[in-house]
């Protein structure tokens, strides 16, 4: 027993001063550089540290050798500003303002210039334009002027023809003619007043109107205050507000008044 004891104890001696050794690298790299990583200097390579201070860190007269410096003649100065004094400056100032103020009053001159001839433009374009508008109302208004003259003609003859009726007319054939050509001019009259504004002149009994009547006879008359028509010969008509033909009458005048009617003839 003690042999033996003594000789595993000198095994375990022996195995527990030896290394026990480590596996075999598996790795597919074969090349050990592929993987080694790059050889840091530490504090036992003091050379390997200079070569990498030389290699990361740019001397100081490399330094100086790449930035060139200005030497003191070179460096710009900056020209400094000349002062103005404090009244020649407010001079200055108020000539400016000056100039700026009659500017501003020459061109507000101008723009009233400018829109007052605008207005008057405006103006004058509106009367051009309502001047254009009445007119065409005019011809369209009176556009058949002469035609409606031409048909006053007729109601001309309608109107003789029933005055030439005897007033101790008995026969009611003859009667019922009168008043059928009675009723057919006081139709076309009233067809042509509404639709065509043709009106007759009421004349008989008014004061005499130059403007509306032709006086083709005179009587003097006492008694008379103004000249008054008393009969007409041709009916007078009015084409809305314009005198399409003026009514042919008789008037009464007081007495020393005749010339007084011709001369307004």
């Amino acid at each position: 027993q003690f042999r033996y004891h003594n000789t595993m104890s000198a095994v375990s001696t022996s195995s527990g001063s030896e290394e026990t050794p480590l596996p075999k690298n598996t790795s597919t790299h074969q090349n050990s550089e592929d993987v080694r990583p790059a050889a840091m200097p530490n504090s036992k390579h003091p050379a390997a540290f200079q070569k990498a201070d030389s290699l990361s860190a740019p001397s100081a007269g490399d330094s100086e050798k790449s930035i060139p410096t200005k030497t003191a003649k070179e460096k710009t100065t900056i020209p400094k500003e000349k002062t103005v004094p404090h009244k020649q400056l407010v001079t200055d100032l108020q000539q400016q303002l000056t100039a700026l103020q009659q500017a501003f009053h020459k061109k507000e001159e101008e723009y009233k210039s400018l829109y007052d001839s605008y207005l008057r433009e405006k103006a004058d374009f509106d009367n051009y334009r309502k001047r254009l508008n009445r007119e065409k109302e005019e011809m369209v208004a009176y556009a058949n002027s002469q035609l409606l003259l031409d048909v006053v003609g007729v109601l001309d003859n309608f109107e003789r023809a029933i005055h030439a009726a005897p007033e101790d007319q008995k026969d009611p054939n003859v009667l019922a003619l009168f008043n059928g050509i009675a009723l057919i001019e006081k139709e076309w009259i009233s067809i042509l007043e509404k639709k065509w504004g043709l009106k007759r002149l009421q004349t008989v009994g008014e004061i005499f109107d130059p403007n509306l009547h032709e006086a083709v006879a005179m009587e003097e008359k006492e008694g008379l205050e103004s000249q008054t028509v008393v009969e007409e010969f041709q009916s007078g008509y009015l084409l809305h507000s314009r005198l399409l033909r003026s009514a042919k009458v008789k008037v009464h005048v007081p007495k020393n008044k005749t010339a007084q009617v011709a001369d307004k003839e």
